[in-house]
């Protein structure tokens, strides 16, 4: 098992955003708890755990700024590549439910949903200590 505390930030991409949004930050605090199937902390892995995002998002206009709060919970897994000595490559996939939190955010006249279930998928590159 592997305990970690993430501070994150995302900068969402406006493809990814509704017709008419842009800007959305989010800061992701969370604590994850992460289960390696072999020893050393490498292989397939597989984690959960809570998340608290602050976030803000702008309309296209960017006349103001509208802040909103998200509950999550988070669960995702994916395989650790040792390359030399402690250095790693590490893909991953996780999926991120909302608990509890804004779900209708007003800006400019206009409403932002933020969506209930966010996938994401990355490449983890690090040294394990």
């Amino acid at each position: 098992m592997r305990y970690r505390a993430v501070v994150a930030t995302i900068n969402t991409p406006d493809f990814i955003l509704p017709t008419g949004f842009t800007n959305n930050n989010i800061q992701a605090y969370a604590a994850i708890a992460d289960y390696f199937f072999e020893g050393d902390f490498e292989r397939w892995w597989l984690g959960g755990g809570a998340e608290y995002w602050k976030a803000k998002i702008q309309t296209d206009a960017k006349l103001g700024t509208a802040y909103y709060n998200q509950a999550v919970f988070t669960l995702g897994g994916g395989y650790v590549w040792k390359i030399y000595k402690n250095f790693y490559l590490n893909p991953w996939v996780a999926v991120h439910l909302r608990l509890a939190g804004d779900t209708a955010i007003t800006i400019d006249s206009k409403v932002f949903n933020p969506d209930f279930f966010t996938p994401e998928a990355s490449l983890k590159i690090g040294w394990h200590f």
